[in-house]
């Protein structure tokens, strides 16, 4: 058998090669379409009630503009994503108690506030 035929490939082969092909096209299509889907509804829990919410809405509940921790309540500590009750409790009690926070060494006198919650509400707050 010389190096030409031995390079033919045979039917069996060929559906083998067609068919693989196929599945491959087709996972990448479904990849491709679960990546670029259009953003879906967005839920937020309050009060233990889930609600759908707009973009507007969802802007009034996370601000852009930064929350001072030193001048906020407990509500408007909520508002960042990251701080519920217990942690904006604790920012005003360590507020009340040892005065203003002055930057972010301060911050981490919280308890349960350490570099990767730091890292998540950063850009939310201001000293």
């Amino acid at each position: 058998m010389n190096r030409e035929e031995r390079m033919k490939i045979n039917v069996v082969e060929r559906i083998a090669v067609v068919v693989l092909a196929a599945f491959l096209l087709i996972g990448a299509l479904i990849l491709h379409r679960r990546h670029s889907r259009p953003l879906r509804d967005i839920y937020v829990v309050e009060d233990g009630i889930k609600e759908v919410v707009t973009l507007k809405k969802l802007r009034e509940i996370y601000p852009r503009e930064k929350i001072n921790i030193n001048t906020a309540n407990a509500e408007q500590l909520k508002r960042i994503p990251g701080i519920g009750e217990k942690t904006a409790a604790k920012i005003i009690r360590m507020r009340e108690t040892c005065g203003r926070f002055n930057g972010k060494k301060d911050i981490f006198l919280v308890r349960g506030i350490g570099d990767k919650k730091y890292e998540s509400i950063k850009e939310y707050i201001e000293f």
